[in-house]
């Protein structure tokens, strides 16, 4: 799957999440890269991060890979939301949280989910694999992550309760 992501809108996410007050674009864009990286440990998705390049004297898009991280810069006097809307694909998701982009890519056949989704599912991965460190100080009951399988292990599959169904019906 591509997951395309409209870099300084996860930025400013993960920022208002970290509850930092001064921006360092530099810094941050490492670390969105660092943290992409470990999720595409778990999850081998290919992923392209977008940013806007609109104040740089760049006249053309600059890409660059990092970490395995595909990461776009726009063109001078080019928006990174019309880099996104040109290179999404059917199929591809999106994550940003802007509604013009959203609605765009939707009816063009890829999906979207905001930031606070996308990072939800990374941090999710991130925990089952063991890269995340939990605070210590956090007082906050935190349920255990399990994989065991709930529910009747005799039950029959769908697929052959829908032929068993079927078959009763003949």
């Amino acid at each position: 799957m591509n997951i395309i992501i409209d870099g300084y809108n996860y930025f400013h996410f993960l920022l208002e999440k970290s509850g930092d007050s001064i921006p360092d674009f530099e810094r941050g864009r490492e670390k969105i890269i660092d943290r992409l990286a470990q999720y595409r440990k778990y999850k081998p998705n290919t992923i392209t991060v977008v940013f806007d390049g609109t104040d740089s004297y760049n006249l053309y898009r600059s890409n660059n890979s990092q970490q395995g991280i595909k990461v776009l810069f726009s063109a001078q006097g080019e928006k990174a939301d019309d880099v996104i809307m040109d290179i999404a694909d059917y199929g591809d998701l999106i994550v940003t949280a802007d509604r013009e982009i959203r609605d765009f890519v939707e009816n063009n056949g890829a999906e979207s989910i905001t930031p606070q989704e996308f990072d939800a599912k990374v941090t999710m991965s991130l925990l089952m694999g063991g890269t995340v460190k939990e605070d210590d100080n956090d007082d906050a009951y935190r349920r255990p992550i399990s994989t065991k399988k709930k529910g009747n292990p005799k039950r029959m599959s769908k697929k052959e309760r829908k032929a068993n169904k079927f078959l009763h019906k003949l």
